[in-house]
């Protein structure tokens, strides 16, 4: 439900059902966590989308695929370009992820000079 409200544009929806699920104490998928941080982006609510950073963290599911890369996405386009970059440093996500978020921060006029100092 969480990821079908989100694919709709029922981004509050998306996030009251996400809230419930953890209410009821159901753990929250990676699909479901990838939706309301999708939501995140969409509504510039970059505290929330730190919170749900911090909630993945602690459930062990920030390193999964679509985690990762809507996490760091979210940092990016809400403007914190480095936390996005930094993000891979911290993570254990694949390389190839890390090559397109490089050239995500580029699209999004983060210097090179800047990610040169991050990565050497």
């Amino acid at each position: 439900m969480v990821t079908g409200f989100s694919q709709n544009l029922r981004f509050s929806e998306s996030f009251k059902a996400f809230s419930q699920m953890r209410i009821a104490g159901e753990s929250p998928t990676q699909f479901a966590f990838a939706s309301v941080i999708r939501a995140c982006v969409v509504l510039g609510s970059v505290e929330i989308g730190r919170q749900l950073h911090s909630l993945a963290l602690k459930l062990g599911l920030a390193c999964e695929l679509f985690v990762g890369s809507n996490l760091a996405d979210m940092y990016s386009k809400c403007g914190f370009m480095v936390e996005a970059c930094k993000f891979f440093m911290d993570e254990q996500l694949p390389s190839t992820h890390l090559e397109f978020q490089l050239g995500s921060c580029h699209r999004h006029k983060l210097l090179r000079l800047q990610i040169r100092n991050l990565f050497f």
